[in-house]
């Protein structure tokens, strides 16, 4: 088995894999559609039987050809890139696994010297304490955005409270928030602050 990975520096609208196991016989030109891997890469998994590589060219599916200068590409097996002509080894998509966690946005006004923390019944919301409360950044006032990475299927209660410079702490009315973190990805919270 070899994951071939191939830069998309090159802007194409698509990617394709036209190869041969060593040994064996070539793809139907243009080859088979490589799917998105990360910021920057496709890929294709491609199952290679007994053969120790591949030869490899890509191409946009529309004519426009990588074929290393009509070479082609030689390579192996396992996680395999080619970027700028240059074949390596290795998954380059292996520190981007998707984070999971919960968006925070509330919309709240303030005064000059209070910020809006969210206070909640998980460790990495302060536990109920509001001195530990995570403060959200007011760059897109009147909503206050926080991004936190919590672990998928996490379930929890949460408010908002309102802080001042000396230390003074508001709570919003109602009743506690719950919300439960995705599998994959993030919960979107778009709150209002309760008065």
């Amino acid at each position: 088995m070899a994951t071939v990975y191939y830069s998309t520096e090159k802007n194409w609208s698509a990617y394709r894999i036209h190869y041969a196991p060593t040994g064996g016989t070539w793809t139907t030109a243009p080859g088979v559609a490589m799917e998105a891997a990360c910021a920057g890469w496709v890929r294709k998994a491609v199952a290679l039987g007994s053969a120790t590589g591949l030869k490899a060219a890509f191409n946009n599916g529309s004519g426009t050809w990588d074929n290393n200068n009509a070479a082609d590409y030689s390579l192996g097996t396992g996680d395999v890139t080619v970027k700028g002509g240059v074949v390596g080894k290795g998954n380059p998509c292996a520190g981007e696994q998707t984070r999971t966690g919960a968006s925070f946005a509330v919309t709240a006004t303030t005064v000059p010297g209070q910020n809006i923390h969210v206070v909640g019944d998980v460790p990495a919301l302060g536990a109920w304490s509001p001195a530990a409360a995570r403060k959200l950044d007011p760059a897109a006032y009147p909503v206050w955005k926080l991004d936190l990475e919590l672990p998928a299927g996490t379930t929890f209660a949460y408010k908002y409270v309102r802080k001042d410079a000396a230390g003074n702490v508001t709570w919003e009315s109602g009743a506690n928030r719950t919300a439960t973190v995705p599998a994959d990805g993030r919960v979107t919270l778009p709150d209002t602050w309760h008065d």
